[in-house]
């Protein structure tokens, strides 16, 4: 840590030392965090969806469009660092739903104009993608999870015998350590849940978030 944050200088002071520091987008993220707790399907506690490992900082400076020291609260998602970057570039990606080498699809969404808007809710669910690191019960999986602001949906697809593994739900806002599965006991819910991730499969052609949702019953 202290050779990141040292590192980190460098580069900032070298780019106050030319002139264009407030002329630069600079952003700070990660791709995971890391839990420390035996979780299903982690052997060194990185691919998961939990929150522990999925939630992760994000820190960006531009003074002449992002505010300083706004401390966002809604969710963003790391698919939106490249219309951010093109956004502050003055470049607009073609979007579309037919990806060509003329119409490439852009997934996500510029953060700058969102920020400077004040309207610090959550418009949208999350979607996590995962690949374990280890077998559940000697299967191996994919996993899909879809967070909301209060709630989390997680859903896997087993090589074998999936039956007996079934989904987890969890209240984030009453229990934020994911300790108490909710699957079995919200047939409501986690059907409102997989819906979303459905709909989200089907705009982002993720074959795997449709399946899962529709499995849901």
């Amino acid at each position: 840590m202290a050779n990141l944050d040292w590192n980190v200088g460098r580069l900032l002071e070298a780019l106050e030392r030319n002139g264009v520091l407030d002329n630069t987008l600079v952003i700070m993220t990660t791709e995971h965090g890391r839990t420390w707790e035996d979780r299903p399907g982690t052997a060194e506690g990185l691919c998961i969806s939990y929150e522990e490992t999925a939630r992760i900082p994000l820190l960006m400076r531009y003074p002449k469009r992002l505010p300083a020291g706004k401390v966002w609260q809604s969710g963003v998602s790391l698919v939106d660092l490249m219309p951010t970057i093109l956004d502050v570039a003055g470049v607009s990606p073609v979007l579309g739903a037919h990806p060509s080498p003329k119409r490439p699809v852009i997934h996500g969404r510029s953060l700058v104009p969102l920020v400077n808007s004040g309207r610090d809710t959550w418009d949208r669910p999350m979607v996590i993608e995962n690949i374990p690191q280890k077998a559940i019960d000697g299967s191996l999986f994919d996993e899909r999870a879809l967070r909301t602001e209060r709630y989390k949906l997680i859903l896997r697809s087993f090589d074998l015998r999936p039956e007996f593994r079934p989904g987890e739900l969890y209240d984030l806002q009453t229990d934020p350590g994911e300790k108490q599965n909710l699957f079995a006991s919200r047939p409501d819910l986690r059907k409102q849940l997989a819906a979303q991730l459905g709909e989200w499969g089907r705009a982002h052609k993720d074959e795997l978030a449709v399946e899962l949702a529709e499995n849901v019953n």
